[in-house]
């Protein structure tokens, strides 16, 4: 009877001692989205959004990350993450073309950090715009009617005839993804509030939806 105790206190030992290793087994982490201060996680196959300073269920925190790399905190341990080659579905895009995935923010909108002619903005993706298009308030600032290749012209919008002008931009970058010399749209006024990403970026890309995602892809 004795020695029947003793082993089952061994095995209790034993099973306690094995869940113990299995619960502190590292997590599969891999970075498979990125924009200014947000990062997509795919932790043990499971998604997960967050933003500077959250923390995943997994016990992950996000403590900085851009449109390059994230670095991420686990146990007071810190660790810089790229942008991770593997998608979803065990699909593994071998081909280097440029790609950049962009979460969407809570009201279902992706907004994704960007460079025209060389200046940082942010984009509100808008596959109904036509062009890319901006408040003349935003214009000024970023410089571009400094520019001699503007037009003006008249356009009717919701809120009746506005003025507009039309800039070439030398430049526009999405994280890597770069198209030169595109039109964009500049109306009079504050408004649009966000510089509208439109299609005569978004057709030198390829677009696909995965969940939460939204995926850009430079077509060659």
């Amino acid at each position: 009877m004795e020695k029947l105790e003793k082993l089952l206190g061994l095995g209790l030992v034993l099973t306690f001692t094995i869940i113990n290793v299995v619960a502190k087994e590292e997590p599969t982490i891999a970075v498979i989205g990125l924009s200014q201060h947000v990062a997509v996680l795919k932790v043990n196959g499971k998604y997960r959004v967050l933003q500077v300073g959250e923390i995943s269920p997994e016990g992950i925190k996000l403590i900085a990350a851009d449109t390059e790399q994230a670095i991420l905190e686990r146990e007071g341990c810190r660790t810089t993450y790229q942008l991770s080659r593997a998608l979803n579905h065990n699909r593994l895009y071998a081909s280097s073309k440029p790609l950049v995935r962009i979460p969407a923010n809570a009201q279902g909108l992706y907004r994704v950090a960007g460079e025209i002619n060389g200046s940082p903005v942010v984009f509100l993706v808008d596959t109904g715009a036509t062009h890319i298009a901006m408040s003349s308030v935003q214009a000024e600032y970023l410089g571009l009617f400094n520019q001699s290749n503007h037009e003006s012209k008249p356009a009717i919008t919701a809120a009746g005839v506005m003025k507009t002008d039309r800039i070439q931009l030398e430049q526009v970058k999405v994280g890597a993804i770069i198209v030169n010399q595109l039109e964009a749209v500049i109306v009079d006024g504050e408004y649009p509030l966000d510089i509208l990403l439109g299609m005569n970026f978004l057709s030198h890309v390829e677009i696909h939806h995965e969940g939460n995602l939204l995926e850009l892809r430079q077509r060659r």
